[in-house]
């Protein structure tokens, strides 16, 4: 007796080429949710958490951070072309797939798309970090660790010549920052790996600003954490509620600030959570790690949700703006100012986790 060639799953069938790239990812892919489509010379399903694509270069399943990566760069209509590839492991905990004009890494944290010339990719994939660096304790490194969102991924921006990042290209990347990140992003949303899109202080995509239009810039206070609306937001660490302003200032919305208890004393490491649609927590609630709720993330002045997390060493109620740099040469200076009221996230969270005093 033959072996079955096809099945009939959810009102739909999944046969040919489709059958056996289903029966080696079901468990990932879930369920159809269409029949087999042809587009422009190429056959894709939909599933309930991905899709089968098959094109004169393979049939192959796609799903997770990749594929929502390959559809932000307009799918089959894009400049990617249809897969290569499935998924390739490269022994480092990154997934890289292959397309026709490019390849998308995810390195657990954040999936990239870049794009291909000759048949190489146009950058290399480097490892994120020399594995066993200890972790320091000095302010200035961790601002550098923390300070772009690449620095969450597997990839360095090959076009990022900049004077101004040029501490941020020699560093040495730490595993151990990384895993902070990690750590922090599963406190705060009870157990989920959510990617950065923002790096604090030294971000370039807000210092760069200052290139364009009238000339100004920002240095970003904090991290941003992707995030849609129906994510909850818990505090990663213990505290008592200190502030809670319904609109922080211009694109900010609601923010709720937490003063960080150590072992029940009051510390001066202020959590701010910006961007809410609404907060759960009121002035003076003590709060538990991991299990106090902050609120949720809104759609503020048009942005898409996410949170934005500040922690400020002081208790002053602006520490969490962003301050405003004139121009790209004045961006150390404004650098300076944010970093005297602000630090790390991931250094807070480190030294949360340690118990250290301030």
């Amino acid at each position: 007796m033959l072996p079955p060639s096809s099945i009939f799953l959810n009102g739909h069938t999944i046969g040919g080429n489709f059958y056996p790239v289903f029966q080696n990812s079901k468990g990932t892919l879930g369920n159809p949710t269409s029949d087999v489509i042809n587009y422009n010379g190429v056959s894709y399903q939909t599933f309930d958490k991905g899709s089968i694509v098959s094109s004169k270069n393979g049939t192959f399943p796609l799903y997770g951070a990749i594929r929502q990566e390959f559809l932000k760069t307009g799918g089959l209509d894009g400049w990617l072309g249809a897969p290569k590839s499935a998924e390739k492991g490269q022994g480092d905990g990154t997934l890289i797939q292959y397309f026709e004009k490019g390849y998308i890494s995810w390195n657990g944290v954040k999936a990239i798309a870049y794009r291909e010339g000759d048949g190489k990719p146009s950058v290399s994939v480097p490892s994120i970090s020399v594995p066993n660096q200890p972790i320091l304790g000095d302010d200035r490194w961790w601002d550098l660790q923390t300070g772009d969102s690449f620095l969450y991924s597997n990839q360095e921006d090959p076009k990022n010549n900049s004077k101004l990042y040029s501490e941020l290209q020699t560093i040495e990347r730490s595993q151990k920052v990384r895993q902070m990140y990690v750590d922090l992003s599963k406190a705060i949303f009870k157990g989920s790996l959510l990617e950065s899109d923002a790096g604090y202080a030294y971000d370039k995509g807000y210092i760069e600003k200052a290139k364009i239009g009238n000339k100004v810039g920002w240095i970003h206070s904090g991290i941003d954490m992707s995030a849609s609306t129906t994510n909850v937001i818990h505090s990663p660490v213990d505290g008592i509620v200190v502030q809670d302003i319904s609109d922080y200032g211009p694109g900010s919305g609601r923010a709720i600030c937490v003063q960080e208890k150590v072992d029940g004393k009051r510390v001066n490491r202020f959590w701010w959570y910006l961007h809410l649609a609404s907060g759960k927590s009121k002035i003076d609630q003590p709060v538990t790690a991991k299990e106090t709720v902050i609120g949720s993330p809104g759609i503020i002045g048009g942005m898409a949700p996410h949170l934005h997390l500040t922690v400020a060493t002081t208790s002053d109620k602006n520490a969490a703006l962003n301050v405003l740099s004139p121009g790209v040469t004045q961006a150390k200076a404004a650098i300076n100012e944010l970093t005297a009221r602000t630090m790390s996230p991931l250094q807070a969270f480190w030294e949360a986790q340690n118990k250290v005093l301030r």
